[in-house]
């Protein structure tokens, strides 16, 4: 799991190739960090959306079955 905070992973008297690899790293590490809870945000929603049918399904059902 990727942290919350992105630390200071750049030692003192870094060179600048050092410097943009460091931050390079992280960024990756951070847009793994998004990628993966947008594939859970997505699932959610889908999740959520076949609930609402199925409540939806067994409504029409139950009022379906009332006029008989």
């Amino acid at each position: 799991m990727v942290p919350n905070v992105i630390r200071n992973e750049i030692p003192e008297n870094a060179s600048t190739g050092e410097i943009i690899s460091v931050l390079s790293r992280q960024r990756m590490r951070a847009r793994r960090g998004n990628e993966e809870r947008r594939e859970r945000k997505e699932l959610d929603i889908a999740d959520e959306a076949g609930r609402i049918h199925e409540r939806q399904a067994r409504a029409g059902k139950n009022s379906g079955n009332s006029s008989n």
